[in-house]
């Protein structure tokens, strides 16, 4: 996931990954090699860019679960700048507090990032 360049977006990659992912039935085994041939080859024509999407379902099961990992990535964030925070030794060693700050940082960088994707798959 990215937030420059604006707007935030996720990558080609982790697109094409939770297409090809939401694709396939929950219990694979279940669907016929038919079922599953035009399955591969309708995401296929997406990377080849034949189509635009899979199709509604695979977008929104895509979008859904954006939103899902965004909130975990948020939660986990929130946790480490809260952990930084509560950090008793910061203030005996000067390159011990620096680094705290750098973690910190990335903390919020990746909060950041969380929330921009989920404003933007909101808006």
């Amino acid at each position: 996931m990215h937030c420059s360049p604006s707007p935030a977006h996720a990558s080609f990659r982790f697109i094409t990954a939770l297409r090809l992912h939401h694709s396939f039935p929950a219990g694979v085994e279940s669907g016929s090699e038919e079922e599953m041939t035009a399955a591969a080859r309708r995401w296929r024509y997406t990377i080849r860019g034949y189509k635009d999407v899979v199709s509604e379902e695979n977008e929104r099961a895509c979008k859904a679960s954006i939103g899902e990992i965004c909130a975990v990535v948020i939660k986990r964030a929130e946790t480490g700048i809260k952990a930084v925070k509560e950090e008793t030794r910061m203030e005996r060693e000067e390159w011990y507090r620096k680094m705290l700050g750098a973690v910190r940082f990335l903390w919020l960088e990746e909060l950041s990032v969380g929330e921009a994707m989920l404003k933007e798959l909101i808006a």
